[in-house]
């Protein structure tokens, strides 16, 4: 089946371009089998026979195609779908799989640890750094800190 820019498909039936809105999708019903609604530029939304509605992106790279999820509808409105299908494109054009950088994403933020660092100058002034952020705390500053670090210590291990 083909897509043109600026006409809606459902499934193989042809129908002239009218912009979906959330109204138009809420009204589609559910069928015997699952069916595609076409909306252009590569998304296009999987109705399933349960009646949940899926956001999916089809694209080529590197001469494969591949699917990639946008999201359930209605959490995922019309609007929200083609702003995520923007920035999946975004990736595609540098020639990243928008699939890939998900997966690691994802990984990355599981696995990471918060890393903090402490180092303490002979002036006394103390600087704190993550991987964002640095934060240097002059002598009187970090003495006033050890302080307050001390008395909460005193009060939680009584």
């Amino acid at each position: 089946m083909g897509h043109k820019s600026g006409n809606t498909f459902v499934s193989d039936q042809f129908v002239p371009h009218m912009p979906l809105t959330d109204a138009d999708i809420l009204a589609l019903q559910p069928r015997q089998k699952p069916y595609k609604v076409f909306i252009g530029d590569g998304i296009f939304l999987h109705v399933r026979p349960n009646g949940k509605k899926y956001w999916r992106l089809r694209y080529w790279l590197e001469g494969r195609e591949y699917l990639y999820s946008l999201g359930v509808f209605p959490k995922v409105s019309v609007d929200a779908a083609k702003a995520a299908r923007a920035s999946a494109k975004a990736l595609i054009r540098r020639g990243i799989n928008p699939s890939a950088a998900r997966r690691e994403a994802r990984i990355k933020a599981a696995s990471s640890e918060t890393v903090l660092r402490l180092a303490l100058s002979v002036d006394g002034a103390l600087t704190i750094e993550t991987d964002a952020n640095a934060l240097t705390l002059t002598f009187p500053q970090t003495r006033v800190l050890a302080a307050f670090l001390a008395s909460r210590n005193e009060k939680e291990f009584r």
